[in-house]
Formats: C-alpha cells, sequence, structure tokens
C-alpha cells in the first residue's frame, strides 16, 4: 500500500511539473490564468537551474544519483539504494546527511524515495 501511494505522489508531482512547463498565451482561457512569455532557455542556463537540487548518493556497495522533489524528500533508482536503511547524501553546495533515511523502494519500478532530509 505504502508503494502505491509513492508512485502516486510520484504520478501528480511528475503531471503538475509538467503542466507547470507549458506557457500560457493570450488566447488560453484558464479561470485566473495569467498569460507569460515562453522563455527559451540555454542548457547552461536549465544546469544552472536544476542542479542545485541535484544529489549524489554514496552507500556501502557503490554511488548514484537524486533529485529533491519537495518537502526535503529525494527520489532516486531502488538500485542505487537496495538495500540499505540510510545512505550518505551531498549536495552541489556541499551540504551533506550523513544518514538519509531511505523512506521506501519499489524494485520493480526501480524507484526510491528518501528523506525527509533534515
Amino acid at each position: 500500500m505504502r508503494i502505491k501511494s509513492i508512485a502516486a505522489v510520484l504520478g501528480v508531482s511528475v503531471a503538475l511539473a509538467l503542466a507547470a512547463c507549458v506557457p500560457l498565451t493570450p488566447g488560453d482561457t484558464q479561470a485566473g490564468a495569467r498569460p507569460v512569455r515562453t522563455v527559451m532557455l540555454s542548457p547552461a542556463e536549465v544546469f544552472a537551474h536544476i542542479a542545485p537540487s541535484v544529489a549524489f548518493i554514496d552507500t556501502p556497495a557503490g554511488t548514484g544519483s537524486g533529485f529533491l522533489i519537495e518537502e526535503g524528500y529525494l527520489l532516486t533508482n531502488a538500485h542505487v539504494v537496495y538495500p540499505y536503511p540510510t545512505v550518505r547524501v551531498v549536495f552541489p553546495d556541499g551540504s551533506e546527511f550523513a544518514d538519509a533515511a531511505v523512506l521506501n523502494w519499489d524494485l520493480m519500478a526501480d524507484i526510491a524515495v528518501l528523506g525527509p532530509l533534515a
């Protein structure tokens, strides 16, 4: 049941993130929607915006990466953290969480949630 909840939260998070990426044009009729200008970002600009939320994950068996999703939770692949209850997480700014809790994983979907990081 808990894995289904994580999958549902992930699905909603991805859907909301994708919806937020669609610019509105003056012809859109969504209630309360404000028109926005479409801005093309270079790969370097995209990296600059996203890089602070990407984390390095270290386990006794190897390393991997993950990214912040919300409220201090981190999303990664299950094969990166399985079967460890805690892992080391380091962000680009140098902040480190030596014993970040592995909240849950789904080995079939190869997804895992860590946190909350505190």
